[in-house]
């Protein structure tokens, strides 16, 4: 069986999410989610194209670092477009549509189309060929578009950093969710509940701004603004007690979002402290955080502190650190990767509890030798058995 994805670009990750039913699969800069049959819907766009990335979930929202940046995507049905058109200020000329309906209230992603561009009206076009109005005025050349419908388009207004919504025509609101309208500031999400539980009531938001009560659009694919979290960015994440958890990049430092949540508090992180290197990859395993750094790694657990809820755990510190960010994978029990210290490199890890144990033999070690392995990936498999 093979899927084949529109762009036909690098695919940079790969993920089954919780419960076995959706694969989120990232092919340059989109996001695409593969049901069973391995049809690909596109539900999000990154702000880079090339580079690896990684991806976690737990269950409610998948959560996708790029080095650069992060972002969550609030797992759900999708109602999708694929079109060719083209985009003139607000308004959006689709000449021909490959599948799905086009619809009001849909996210538009294509190459050099920008973040929350959502479909306000129509035009000529009911759902197939013709005009769309956008709601943000840009210029694209033809080209393929993609669509991706939101989450809840709702009657509300904002005062201060209080959405009030007055009414829903349809989905549900979600905290982690992208509200977008007409005179909204970009990069404006959900970050708590207030009289509101996913329906009418009161949410807070992040960006203070007064918009009067108008049609808005909470979109289920958010780019985390530069003020989620103590740090922009992340080169790996993962899940543990229902937090994600992430490096910043080039630093000690590492975050955790909320429980529950795809947002990070401004005091939810700390650092790799135990050894001077830079962290460079991190991993969850057994429910503790093996935190991976240039020559040294150390492991951290969940003790339920505040602001950040991870306490490093006495007498895990080790002296091989990782050689190659994307070298770490789940293996058995446990996870390897290709190992590197103060005295040499390229020697292929596993981790025995807190200690790793060398498992490459010297044949592959002498392939190693001298070779550039920074850039090394590795996967995993189970091969009949």
């Amino acid at each position: 069986v093979k899927a084949i994805l529109p762009n036909q670009q690098e695919v940079r990750g790969l993920r089954t999410l919780s419960g076995g039913t959706k694969m989120l699969a990232v092919c340059g800069p989109y996001v695409y989610v593969f049901n069973n049959n391995l049809t690909p819907q596109m539900v999000g766009q990154l702000n880079t194209s090339s580079g690896r990335v990684t991806i976690s979930d737990n269950g409610i929202n998948a959560y996708i670092v790029d080095g650069t940046n992060r972002y969550t995507w609030r797992i759900g049905t999708i109602t999708s477009a694929i079109f060719t058109g083209s985009a003139s200020g607000t308004t959006l000329t689709v000449t021909s549509v490959n599948s799905g309906t086009i619809a009001i209230g849909q996210q538009l992603f294509a190459i050099g189309v920008q973040q929350e561009t959502v479909i306000t009206a129509l035009g000529t076009g009911t759902g197939g060929v013709g005009t769309y109005t956008i709601g943000i005025s840009q210029s694209i050349a033809s080209s393929q578009m993609y669509t991706s419908s939101p989450g809840a388009v709702v009657t509300a207004s904002i005062s201060g950093t209080t959405l009030t919504v007055s009414a829903v025509s349809s989905g549900t609101l979600y905290v982690g969710q992208t509200i977008q309208g007409s005179g909204i500031t970009t990069q404006t999400i959900i970050t708590a509940l207030g009289t509101g539980s996913g329906g009418t009531g009161t949410y807070t938001v992040n960006n203070s701004q007064t918009v009067a009560s108008e049609t808005m659009y909470a979109l289920n694919w958010t780019v985390f603004p530069s003020t989620d979290g103590a740090f922009t960015g992340g080169d790996t994440c993962d899940i543990v007690d229902n937090y994600f958890v992430y490096n910043r990049p080039s630093s000690q430092q590492w975050g955790a979002s909320g429980v529950l949540s795809p947002l990070s508090g401004n005091l939810s992180y700390s650092s790799k402290d135990g050894a001077p290197d830079n962290l460079v990859a991190l991993i969850v395993d057994h429910r503790e955080v093996y935190l991976m750094g240039e020559a040294s790694s150390e492991v951290w657990v969940d003790v339920g502190a505040n602001p950040f809820p991870f306490q490093r755990i006495p007498g895990t510190s080790t002296q091989h650190g990782i050689a190659a960010r994307f070298s770490v994978a789940r293996f058995g029990d446990s996870f390897c990767y290709v190992s590197r210290n103060n005295r040499g490199q390229a020697q292929i890890m596993q981790m025995k509890g807190y200690l790793p144990e060398r498992i490459s033999t010297h044949a592959v070690e002498n392939s190693l030798a001298n070779q550039y392995v920074d850039d090394a990936v590795a996967w995993t498999y189970q091969l009949e058995g």
